[in-house]
């Protein structure tokens, strides 16, 4: 997690880059300093929620967890965090807001249910596969293999035309 946050360009697909870019958290500004601070305002929300509503707690990420992360965010608390964050670290000579988000926190590429789509990596050799949901990550089943589906997130997955441009995709 923290390695993929080290990653400029990768910052924006965590659950809580979303929430700073779309939600407007810390200014909407998106680097190091501002995702770690809000994984730990995220995380202490979802302490919040299961203590004052266990049923809503099966809901992780319902309107009682932003209610009380939205609090946190217009009360103070998570530029307080944030502040104390960015201090202890630049007594120990880091700056975590030099590391900025180069992505958009938008999914760069639409893909339909249905469409045929190809990974690289790891899962490579279950190439293709086929959408068959869309929301914010994809869920994708094998051509190959039907009872092997995983989700993932658009900027991993490439289409047919950007698969035979990709080296590391063997389309056939």
């Amino acid at each position: 997690m923290i390695i993929s946050h080290l990653d400029s360009s990768k910052i924006h697909l965590w659950t809580t880059g979303n929430e700073i870019l779309q939600r407007g958290y810390f200014g909407g500004e998106l680097n190091l300093l501002t995702a770690l601070a809000q994984v730990i305002v995220h995380e202490f929300s979802h302490v919040i929620q299961v203590i004052l509503n266990t049923e809503d707690a099966a809901k992780s990420h319902g309107k009682l967890f932003y209610k009380i992360l939205d609090k946190a965010h217009v009360s103070g608390m998570a530029d307080r965090i944030k502040d104390e964050l960015n201090s202890r670290c630049l007594d120990m000579g880091v700056d975590l807001s030099e590391v900025k988000s180069t992505g958009t926190g938008k999914n760069s590429k639409d893909f339909s249910i249905g469409q045929t789509v190809w990974l690289a990596g790891r899962y490579s050799y279950l190439n293709p596969f086929k959408v068959t949901y869309r929301k914010r990550n994809l869920k994708l089943v094998s051509l190959k293999d039907k009872d092997k589906t995983l989700l993932a997130h658009p900027s991993y997955v490439y289409s047919t035309a950007e698969a035979r441009k990709n080296p590391d995709i063997d389309v056939g």
